[in-house]
């Protein structure tokens, strides 16, 4: 009886730290494989996924979910990318450059030195993300949500905003 106590006692005590953890590595292997073989994964399981430094360029991501993937350094420019959940996502130092967004969830991402020149990120959603030296030059911004965002070092006077909800909730027509 001694025994078994201390052995609950040690399952509990082992168990709290990992209770607080990230999420687990949730992605479906097979979709990761066939993005990687074909660059092509509609509505594909990428969620949490390690894709750094990946070239996808040109490819086909459309309605995947992608949330929390780690995209860093990665090159996704040309992608049609409609309706992909990239909420919580690490876009660092990655090229999104003429990539088609549209209502795409960006939510509380990261952009960092992310390159979105001439993006289509119309109706897209960049509530609380974080846009820190982001380039914005030509990129559609119509209809897109940026309640809440951290535009560090970030200009967005050379991107079309029409119905643009601005970071503190104002909405801007400057281009409609």
């Amino acid at each position: 009886m001694l025994l078994w106590s201390l052995f609950l006692i040690l399952l509990f005590c082992c168990a709290i730290p990992f209770s607080q953890t990230q999420p687990a590595f949730a992605a479906n292997p097979n979709h990761i494989r066939q993005l990687q073989n074909t660059h092509l994964c509609a509505r594909c399981d990428l969620s949490y996924a390690p894709l750094a430094l990946a070239n996808f360029a040109g490819g086909n991501l459309i309605a995947a979910n992608a949330q929390g993937a780690n995209l860093t350094g990665s090159n996704l420019s040309r992608m049609i990318m409609s309706r992909i959940d990239l909420s919580y996502s690490n876009l660092t130092n990655t090229n999104l450059s003429e990539a088609k967004m549209i209502l795409a969830n960006l939510s509380r991402a990261k952009l960092r030195r992310t390159d979105l020149t001439k993006a289509n990120l119309e109706s897209a959603n960049l509530k609380e993300a974080v846009l820190d030296r982001v380039r914005l030059d030509a990129a559609n911004l119509t209809m897109a949500d940026l309640q809440g965002a951290k535009l560090i070092k970030t200009s967005i006077e050379s991107a079309r905003l029409c119905q643009t909800t601005l970071p503190d909730g104002s909405i801007s027509n400057r281009d409609c």
